[in-house]
């Protein structure tokens, strides 16, 4: 019969091994086309434009995006509503794999997003295209700022 302390000592060993194996699921990832990456060195592109409705970037084909950031600030006289961000495949003109919205408290001339992505959005085997535009009620309308910055994992060489 096993004691209390035997007893102890198994299950911290199972805990264990189930926490290494959960941290490995965590650190390996799919890059979309079955095999397996360990966390990559990530590359980050980003955009600026003042007195614009509208800013975009490429993101390379077989790549794999980790986080998402955006700020936009209100013209003074014309304060916006907030942003979109849109991901579209074919370099731009096809399906939208990721979209959001998001609005700004309109007592405050800045606003911002962010996301860091749990899984990585495999973007295909064609570059994307990431828009970001200010809005204001459902037009597309200048900001006095857009920023966007995009963290990526490469494809694999």
């Amino acid at each position: 019969m096993l004691k209390v302390k035997d007893s102890t000592c198994l299950i911290s060993i199972l805990l264990a091994s189930v926490a290494f194996i959960l941290a490995l699921i965590c650190i390996i990832s799919l890059n979309g086309n079955g095999s397996c990456d360990v966390l990559c060195t990530a590359v980050s592109v980003s955009n600026t434009g003042s007195t614009t409705d509208t800013v975009d970037l490429v993101v390379p084909a077989n790549s794999r995006i980790t986080k998402i950031y955006a700020s936009i600030q209100d013209i003074d006289n014309a304060p916006i509503d907030g942003g979109l961000i849109d991901v579209r495949n074919e370099g731009g003109t096809g399906d939208t794999i990721f979209s959001h919205r998001f609005g700004k408290d309109p007592n405050i001339g800045s606003g911002g997003y962010e996301t860091t992505l749990v899984q990585p959005l495999y973007v295909g085997t064609e570059d994307v295209k990431v828009t970001f535009s200010s809005y204001r009620g459902e037009t597309i309308d200048l900001a006095q700022h857009l920023e966007l910055t995009v963290v990526y994992c490469p494809a694999a060489e």
